[in-house]
């Protein structure tokens, strides 16, 4: 984490840099995700990128959701659509 301040700051710079660019509309959030919220998370030591050991958490995404959050936690079975764990394609 003792990069942290530095990160920060180049990430502040390039924001000043590029704002009108990021106003935009076509800009969109995993845009922002993958270009500031990561690399700010991990200089703040945190493995957003999930480096570390994945493990199966039991939380499933059934493709018959109505919408990005609708999980289905763990009950395989329930639905005749299929369902991925979350974070697996």
């Amino acid at each position: 984490m003792g990069q942290a301040p530095t990160v920060v700051s180049n990430l502040v710079e390039r924001f000043d840099r590029n704002r009108e660019a990021y106003k935009n509309h076509s800009y969109n959030e995993t845009q922002v995700r993958r270009e500031f919220l990561d690399p700010f998370l991990e200089a703040l030591g945190w493995d957003v990128a999930n480096k570390g050991t994945v493990e199966e958490s039991g939380v499933w995404l059934r493709e018959d959701a109505d919408g990005p959050n609708d999980h289905a936690n763990g009950l395989r079975g329930t639905s005749t659509r299929s369902a991925l764990p979350v974070g697996w394609s």
